[in-house]
């Protein structure tokens, strides 16, 4: 979506910033050539992060948790928060305008939906870190589009599977910090 935009911008105010030293705009403003450069660096700047943030992106079942990870947060979903691990179709209702241009594409493709107790982290939060449409149109919890949908599913249920058979094997339940940390209660 800002790709060819920041391209473009970065391509016009660099050369503004080459050759426009001489150039009044409307109004009898003169804009300095370190304006127009710092611009351009800022255009470029966010025309390459375009391809270098997206490979950021990843989720991974772990044996004791799921992650999700984006450029600028690592979120952890224990899996004693999943409800449920199911699969369904990307088909977000409501969608208008530029939403709707963006989702033509991703239309009816599969989805990963995993159904949580609840949120890790206020909604609110979340919705500052992940994009709108990985929240399912009902109820808490997170869908993802990827391209292997039936590996990840896979996964989450394997690790799901291995920490409940963690859980009946240890003979007493163990908190999620404990969990986590792998510490035992002393006796």
């Amino acid at each position: 979506m800002w790709r060819w935009p920041a391209f473009w911008i970065s391509l016009g105010a660099g050369a503004l910033a080459l050759f426009g030293g001489n150039l009044i705009l409307a109004g009898n403003w003169w804009v300095s050539p370190v304006a127009w450069a710092g611009l351009a660096l800022l255009a470029l700047f966010l025309f390459l992060a375009t391809f270098a943030l997206p490979l950021m992106c990843y989720i991974e079942a772990t044996p004791k948790n799921v992650i999700v990870s984006v450029p600028f947060y690592r979120l952890a979903i224990g899996y004693p928060r999943i409800v449920n691990v199911r699969t369904g179709s990307f088909d977000p209702n409501g969608v208008g305008g530029l939403r709707e241009d963006l989702i033509t594409r991703f239309r009816g493709m599969p989805v990963v939906i995993l159904e949580l107790k609840g949120l890790p982290l206020p909604r609110a939060w979340l919705r500052w870190v992940l994009d709108w449409h990985a929240f399912p149109s009902a109820g808490d919890g997170l869908q993802f589009l990827v391209v292997d949908w039936m590996a990840l599913n896979r996964q989450i249920e394997a690790g799901r599977e291995a920490h409940a058979a963690r859980r009946r094997g240890s003979g007493s339940t163990l908190t999620l910090a404990q969990e986590i940390t792998g510490s035992r209660k002393r006796r």
